[in-house]
């Protein structure tokens, strides 16, 4: 998981840049043999990917493990190399396996011909041509691969996928027919191989690797945001324009939503009340409804035909073109619900109640909460990633938790080690899932990962406490 917690400056290009390589440790870093290795590489196009686990213990000393396989594989079963092509440990690393070529001083290993073909491997029996084959190192029966060991296959998948324009969503021919282009062993052979715990996991596997090659391809990007203060005011940065608000609707504000467009947006208050601005339609409201809880979060639709409206008793109400899931306005709740978020398709959403539990409808898929935490602060809002494999939730005291294969660390307020920080109101995720905005309470922003800085409103509080964060997404 990247721990990092200092703040990134924005994306200077708008281009689509390809998935970057991640470290791949060379045959010498563990050790290989070459005395031992036989034949001559041969090479294939990539085209799929198959995943497996080694099914023995990890060890003390990864490097160690992967000389006995790699001895294993030559000296018992009689192949000329170790079979994968490449190797992943509990701590993120990813290792060289098959031996593709000498390389020049500085040069980084790709496993890999100077044309881009891949060595074939030895790793599924009958699919071993044009496949890339990577083991997790230990066994996946019961037990899960670490986050860590989770970002780096799917890092690695990404980077050859983009790479070779293999579709990470798609399905090619394997021995035992049409299958997914990325495949758990057993997929193409009889066998246990990759173990049933790492193997229900491959289809949020697929939708991440899938996200990350589209996220790497986008050009949309953050330009600027809007803050909400619960006092009605709205304060506008980099290109994001003012469209009014402040005044015209009841105080307090609760809830700021951007059209897809990013040249209006809707503002909601406790009351049920909705304000429609610039290019934002009116689609109706709770104001005339009789609620057992106020207003607290209005979600668009994808289209921007209409939204959501949720009440802090977890009661659901759909205007426009927005479908009802379901909510959790007739279940005893031992916290009330205090944010919303909906699917990439827009047929499903999550809410979030301030223990921390999660509440999965429609195709909302649930990825963990903490509901069984022990946290410092109470949660006040999540994010879902782009690409629906996961979610972001945050805490007011700005601490961020993630879940879902998606999803990735990328520093949290505390760990800033600021003094006297406001609490936090919450998180916006950024079109490529590759950084998140933090708002203060004090107007205050916090920027991670990929997310650009456009400025603040320091100093709000009180009766004028910033509620919300609105980003203008243009490309």
């Amino acid at each position: 998981t990247d721990t990092s917690t200092a703040p990134a400056a924005a994306a200077t290009t708008a281009q689509p840049q390809p998935v970057p390589q991640p470290t791949i440790l060379p045959r010498s870093y563990w050790g290989a043999d070459e005395s031992i290795r036989q034949g001559t590489p041969e090479f294939a196009p990539e085209t799929r990917m198959a995943v497996h686990h080694t099914a023995g213990p990890e060890g003390a000393d990864p490097s160690a493990t992967i000389r006995a396989i790699y001895a294993y594989h030559v000296q018992v079963n009689g192949w000329n190399d170790i079979g994968y092509n490449f190797l992943i440990d509990s701590s993120g690393r990813i290792y060289e396996g098959r031996h593709s070529r000498d390389l020049a001083p500085g040069e980084v290993p790709t496993g890999e011909d100077s044309a881009g073909d891949g060595v074939i491997g030895a790793h599924t029996l009958n699919n071993n041509t044009g496949t890339v084959g990577v083991a997790f190192l230990g066994d996946f029966t019961s037990a899960v691969p670490t986050p860590a060991a989770f970002d780096a296959l799917q890092r690695l998948l990404a980077w050859k996928a983009d790479r070779h324009g293999i579709d990470p969503m798609g399905t090619t021919t394997w021995s035992t027919g049409p299958q997914p282009t990325i495949i758990g062993h057993r997929d193409a052979y009889a066998t246990e191989c990759p173990g049933q715990a790492l193997y229900d996991r491959l289809p949020g596997v697929r939708t991440a690797v899938s996200s990350l090659v589209a996220s790497a391809r986008s050009t949309v990007k953050t330009s600027g945001y809007w803050i909400l203060a619960k006092d009605t005011g709205v304060y506008s940065f980099g290109d994001a324009p003012f469209l009014g608000g402040p005044g015209a609707v009841p105080a307090p504000a609760m809830s700021m939503a951007s059209t897809p467009s990013g040249q209006g947006y809707w503002l909601l208050s406790s009351n049920g009340h909705v304000g429609a601005y610039g290019d934002a339609a009116f689609h109706g409201s709770t104001e005339n409804m009789r609620l057992n809880s106020p207003a607290v979060r209005l979600e668009p639709t994808r289209t921007g035909l209409g939204y959501w409206v949720l009440a802090a008793d977890g009661g659901v109400f759909s205007f426009g073109d927005a479908a009802f899931y379901g909510s959790t306005g007739n279940i005893r709740l031992n916290a009330p619900v205090v944010s919303m978020s909906t699917t990439t398709t827009g047929r499903g959403y999550w809410l979030l109640a301030k223990d921390g539990g999660v509440f999965s409808f429609g195709d909302a898929a649930f990825w963990g909460s903490t509901g069984n935490m022990r946290l410092n602060a109470p949660v006040q809002s999540m994010a879902p990633h782009p690409s629906g494999a996961g979610y972001w939730l945050q805490a007011s005291d700005g601490g961020i938790f993630s879940f879902g294969p998606a999803v990735r660390f990328y520093g949290s307020v505390p760990g800033l080690g600021l003094r006297g920080t406001a609490p936090t109101s919450q998180i916006r995720v950024t079109p490529s899932g590759n950084g998140y905005y933090v708002l203060g309470s004090d107007g205050g922003i916090f920027a991670f990962g990929d997310a650009g800085y456009f400025g603040a409103e320091p100093g709000l509080g009180g009766t004028r406490a910033a509620v919300d964060l609105a980003l203008r997404n243009a490309g």
